[in-house]
This record gives C-alpha cells, sequence and structure tokens, in this order.
C-alpha cells in the first residue's frame, strides 16, 4: 500500500527491504533516499493507512498473530514544519 504524505510530498509505504514489515517514506517525485519510519518487532506487521489532514500523525495498522490495533503516531514531523509549533502543539 502506499500513501500520499503530507501535501503529496512523501510517499509512504510498508516494505520488508531491512528484513520487518516497516513503514518506509520516500519523496513522491522519487529523488532522495529511502527513509524508514518504523521497526517493527519480530512477528509484527506495520501497515500504513493514512495521513491526518495537516500531516503531523500517520495511522497505521498493527498486525500480530493474536491481534490488529490501529495506532496514531505523532512521531513523524516534516523538516519544513518543525518551526511551526502551533502544527504540533494542540490540545
Amino acid at each position: 500500500m502506499t500513501d500520499h504524505g503530507p501535501r503529496n510530498k512523501f510517499v509512504v509505504f510498508q516494505s520488508d527491504r531491512q528484513g520487518d514489515r516497516g513503514v518506509f517514506r520516500r519523496l513522491a517525485d522519487g529523488t532522495g533516499t529511502v527513509e524508514q519510519l518504523t521497526t517493527p518487532a519480530k512477528g509484527i506487521e506495520h501497515i500504513p493507512e493514512d495521513w491526518a489532514p495537516v500531516g503531523d500523525r500517520l495511522a497505521m495498522s498493527i498486525v500480530s498473530p493474536e491481534d490488529v490495533e490501529l495506532w496514531i503516531d505523532s512521531r513523524f514531523k516534516f523538516p519544513e514544519d518543525r518551526n511551526k509549533p502551533w502544527l504540533y502543539n494542540r490540545p
């Protein structure tokens, strides 16, 4: 699955390129390097679902042999937005 990130700047996808089923991103135009966003534990998969409208949170399915959970992860801040505290410090 691929998902375009904030402002259609990034493509987010699941891959096993590092030996696990983590979430990665790359610039949508194909330039730059691939960045691994998550590293799941053995036997776990992280599946990107969707970005929050402002792009500061990523919804992911966390899949294990016993369970499936939906997580909202707010760790992903983009370099051009790091100086905009109002974008991340919402109640």
